[in-house]
């Protein structure tokens, strides 16, 4: 389990804030050889249509850059 607040652009915006983005918990687990990974901590003001995109990206991003 990983904090995944933040896409990168909105990031750019929360510095500071002692959250993550769903990249860096990617990124994390992959160096980690992390077989699963879940997201939790997302910005109260996202609606549960906005945590569905961000993960949507994440994935998509994910297997855009040939990952599993």
């Amino acid at each position: 389990m990983h904090d995944a607040q933040y896409s990168a652009e909105e990031y750019k915006t929360h510095a500071g804030f002692g959250h993550s983005t769903y990249e860096e918990a990617l990124s994390l687990a992959e160096q980690a050889g992390v077989k699963e990974l879940a997201f939790f901590h997302h910005d109260p003001l996202h609606s549960d249509t906005d945590v569905d995109a961000l993960i949507e990206q994440a994935l998509g991003n994910h297997r855009a850059a040939g990952r599993r």
